[in-house]
């Protein structure tokens, strides 16, 4: 009778082990626990295996849901990283300054005195903005050198604007001369020069294009270069390489949307606009870089 009491009590212990059992069979169990050493280590052993499983599936259950919020926050972070890097890039390219030559606006705009004595600029086309630097020439000829340019924006909603638009010119000092820059021949069109001055008008001279943004992108390259070196070094060490690879995006993001950006644009006027949507959607960039690895590693890993 008491190997019949053995086997039920065996097959009694897992209930009684998760405490599953009732009162009554509990009871039972442990009577019979008191007094046999056998189904005491068979408990203890029970008890163990029971055990161990439940803690490692907790580790599991948690390491899994850390990594599922993971995967949720890099496909939510790409998403809205995405739609902003477009709005970004259509709102660029919409503002984007389209610089004009004389030759296309000689006829929307006039330099003439108002009433004070002081020279303007009358814009007839409502599309276009004007900017004004002001610079001494060698000769000692204090010169306010104007730009037109207008931009995609204007020109899909502001075409049908009416009335003039008058600019002032007021430098630090007199000014002696007013030029148009460029013009289709790349010399200055003088639009205004006082007739007191002693010096001859010139021929005028060539626009230089702004090459600042050309450097960058050749300093770009050479980071990008070197980034890719250092990563097919490190390509063993796997938390080294995504930690490169990561630093590595930044310069090659901004190659990518200086050509993507600048492509077709020519002699650039006005860098410090282009300078700036270079460097945002370049963040832009590199936060989709890094939520696409972060979501790489994760299938990876799961895989």
């Amino acid at each position: 009778m008491s190997k019949l009491n053995c086997e039920v009590i065996k097959d009694l212990l897992p209930l009684y082990v998760e405490n599953l059992a009732s009162s009554s069979t509990k009871i039972i169990v442990e009577e019979h626990l008191a007094t046999c050493k056998k189904c005491q280590e068979e408990k203890e052993s029970l008890s163990k295996e029971m055990l161990m499983p439940q803690n490692t599936d907790i580790k599991a259950m948690k390491n899994i849901s850390v990594r599922l919020f993971r995967k949720k926050v890099s496909t939510i972070c790409l998403s809205v990283l995405t739609m902003i890097l477009i709005f970004v890039l259509i709102a660029l390219n919409l503002n984007a300054p389209i610089v004009l030559t004389y030759e296309k606006v000689e006829e929307a705009i006039e330099v003439s005195e108002n009433e004070m004595g002081e020279l303007i600029i009358s814009i007839k086309d409502p599309t276009l903005e004007v900017d004004i630097e002001y610079t001494l020439g060698e000769e000692g000829v204090y010169t306010a050198d104007v730009s037109c340019y207008t931009t995609k924006w204007k020109q899909i909603f502001e075409k049908d604007s009416v009335g003039d638009r008058v600019v002032s010119i007021s430098g630090e000092k007199t000014i002696n001369r007013i030029s148009f820059y460029p013009s289709i021949t790349g010399e200055n069109v003088y639009l205004y020069e006082n007739i007191e001055m002693n010096n001859n008008i010139g021929e005028g001279y060539v626009t230089l294009p702004r090459l600042v943004l050309h450097y960058y992108m050749f300093f770009a390259i050479l980071l990008s270069l070197a980034g890719v070196i250092v990563c097919v070094c490190l390509r063993k060490r796997k938390n080294v390489f995504y930690t490169a690879l990561k630093v590595t995006l930044i310069p090659v993001t901004y190659l990518i949307t200086s050509l993507v950006i600048l492509t077709g644009k020519g002699d650039i006027y006005n860098s410090m606009y282009y300078f700036s949507g270079i460097l945002i959607c370049t963040i832009l960039l590199t936060m989709i870089g890094w939520c696409g690895i972060a979501l790489f590693r994760y299938r990876k890993s799961k895989a």
